[in-house]
């Protein structure tokens, strides 16, 4: 009596394993890549969910900023800082999480929009250089919050260690303007 269960053929006096059907074997590694792939996205959102949980609970003060709606892999968000060179300042800036987080060392991105004058500011792009204090990015080690503060302190005092001599480059100063917002 022959009966066939799976790849197993079983008979009255042996055993015997069958090689696997191609179409099967080629469908179970798609289902596993895919199901692998879903359950990337969702740890990344997971991960991506608990990061800001992290940063609404205990926040850079001076910083606020919030996922874009289209995407959770770029964050909006304001620095406005109370004192120092910079004081009165309110700059606009998005946050660029690589593609491949958590999985990446690359770190996130820090971009100001507009480029502004900053030692770490990249003045053509207006990338914050982050090189120096996470040249390798560990998700396990390092979190946006902490991105975040060292962009925030870097408004309070900067190190000159860490200055981007590019920074002085920029070939026309920006005008400095004051926008009356009491509407008179």
């Amino acid at each position: 009596m022959n009966s066939r269960v799976g790849h197993v053929v079983e008979t009255s006096f042996t055993r015997k394993l069958l090689p696997a059907i191609p179409n099967e074997v080629d469908r179970a590694k798609r289902q596993a890549q895919n199901s692998a792939r879903v359950y990337g996205r969702y740890l990344k959102e997971f991960l991506l969910s608990s990061e800001y949980k992290k940063i609404k609970d205990d926040p850079p003060p001076g910083i606020y900023v919030i996922p874009y709606g289209n995407s959770p892999l770029i964050w909006h968000g304001v620095l406005f800082v109370r004192h120092g060179y910079f004081q009165g300042g309110v700059f606009r800036f998005r946050v660029e999480i690589p593609e491949a987080f958590p999985e990446t060392d690359e770190c996130p991105k820090v971009i100001f929009v507009p480029p502004l004058y900053h030692p770490l500011v990249d003045p053509e792009t207006g990338e914050f250089d982050l090189s120096n204090v996470f040249p390798k990015w560990c998700c396990s080690s390092n979190s946006l919050q902490q991105v975040l503060r060292h962009v925030r302190n870097s408004f309070y005092s900067v190190a000159e260690s860490s200055l981007d001599e590019n920074a002085a480059l920029i070939p026309e100063p920006v005008q400095w303007r004051t926008v009356d917002v009491s509407g008179s």
